[in-house]
C-alpha cells in the first residue's frame, strides 16, 4: 500500500435471507468511510438458490460499491478464484470478514494473496447444533490464527 492512496478494504460476508445486525454495520460503515483514507468494496457471497436476499438493494439504497459472490451451495469451490481475482482487480489491501465462513476465506486469502486480514466477532448464539458443534469450534480456531480480531461489544 502506498502512503499516496487510501487504504482498499474488503467487507466480506456470506449470509442467507435478509441478514441481521451486521448488515447495517456494514453498509452504513462503507457509506460512512472516508474515501479519502479508506476505498471500501462491500462484498456478499449469495446462495443461488436464496430467494429472499436483499443485500444488494440495501447496498444500492446506501450508495456503496458492491460486489456478489454467487455459489451453487455453501462449500461451492468456485467462489475461491471470484474471491481470488476481486483482490487482484481491486488492489485490496484489507480483507474484513464477520462470519465463520468468511473468516476462514480471509484467513486463506490472506496467505495467498498477501491481504491482511481482520475479523469482527459478531457474538453468534449458536442455535442448531451444527453450528454450536462444529462451525464454532472451527471459528475460533481460524480465528486463533488471524492476526486481527475485533469484538463487537455491546453496551446494556
Amino acid at each position: 500500500m502506498s502512503p499516496s492512496r487510501p487504504v482498499r478494504v474488503l467487507e466480506l460476508r456470506s449470509v442467507r435471507g435478509t441478514g441481521g445486525g451486521p448488515e447495517k454495520t456494514i453498509l452504513m460503515g462503507a457509506a460512512m468511510a472516508d474515501p479519502r483514507r479508506a476505498s471500501v468494496t462491500v462484498c456478499y457471497m449469495r446462495d443461488r438458490r436464496d430467494g429472499i436476499f436483499a443485500i444488494d438493494e440495501r447496498a444500492r439504497d446506501a450508495r456503496v460499491d458492491y460486489v456478489e459472490v454467487v455459489e451453487k451451495h455453501s462449500f461451492d469451490p468456485s467462489v475461491w478464484p471470484q474471491l481470488r481475482r476481486l483482490i487482484t482487480d481491486r488492489q485490496i489491501d484489507v480483507v474484513h470478514s464477520h462470519d465463520y465462513k468468511t473468516n476462514v476465506l480471509a484467513l486463506m486469502l490472506s496467505k495467498a494473496c498477501g491481504v491482511n486480514a481482520l475479523s469482527t466477532v459478531h457474538g453468534w448464539t449458536g442455535h442448531s447444533p451444527r453450528e454450536r458443534y462444529l462451525y464454532y469450534p472451527a471459528d475460533k480456531r481460524v480465528l486463533a490464527m488471524a492476526r486481527s480480531v475485533a469484538p463487537v461489544v455491546r453496551a446494556h
